[in-house]
């Protein structure tokens, strides 16, 4: 390879760069990483998919890599790229190291969900038939739901909780997740809904801004 074997080639000539540090922000409260503009739900995998995008080949066409990540502390590990390109007909093989570090801030959601924001109130209503026990279950359903939701709309979370006559109130980051809330509990359990909205000043760009409710009533703990 241009006059060195392949080894010796190598040595001078890195056929792979990654940065030597990786700072990635990790929002500890909904436990999601930044990638760019988007925050992802965190697991070693998408670390794994995050520090292979970061990875750039060079001089070489890449042919594969693969990423495995070490342990170096509760915020720590060490990203070693295993790779392979192709130069002149010459299949080269490589190792690429980096170190990755979690830096634990609140996202842009959870900041604004910190500081009460929210868009909806889900509006829970019980036939009076409906016992103490049997309504707790009905708002664990819900919890396990709205944690669904938030892997895809980080603000289809509980704001604050109140108790209502016959019922509960819940008041969520997004008119999204609230409507969505509704819908689940209707299918389960039937049961009238109703939405209505109501003026709630101006957002940043000076246009309107519409708070809604959405009210779910539940006839009977029979699921449909």
């Amino acid at each position: 390879m241009d006059g060195f074997c392949v080894n010796c080639f190598l040595q001078d000539n890195p056929v792979g760069a990654i940065p030597v540090s990786l700072p990635v922000v990790f929002c500890p409260r909904c436990e999601k990483i930044q990638d760019g503009r988007y925050w992802r739900p965190f697991s070693e995998a998408a670390l794994e998919q995050l520090v292979l995008s970061r990875f750039k080949p060079k001089g070489v066409s890449l042919v594969n890599a693969r990423v495995r990540l070490v342990p170096l502390g509760e915020r720590k590990r060490l990203g070693v790229i295993s790779f392979a390109g192709e130069r002149s007909d010459v299949v080269l093989e490589s190792d690429a190291k980096t170190v990755v570090e979690l830096k634990h801030r609140l996202c842009d959601s959870c900041m604004r969900l910190s500081s009460d924001y929210f868009e909806s109130i889900l509006q829970v209503r019980f036939a009076p038939s409906i016992s103490e026990p049997e309504r707790r279950h009905v708002l664990e359903e819900l919890h396990d739901h709205l944690d669904f939701l938030a892997k895809t709309d980080s603000m289809a979370r509980m704001v604050s909780f109140g108790k209502a006559p016959n019922g509960f109130d819940l008041k969520l980051g997004s008119k999204k997740g609230g409507r969505k809330a509704m819908d689940f509990l209707a299918r389960r359990y039937g049961g009238p809904t109703t939405v209505s909205g109501k003026l709630a000043g101006l957002d940043a760009k000076g246009r309107l801004k519409q708070r809604f409710t959405f009210c779910v009533r539940i006839p009977s703990m029979e699921r449909k």
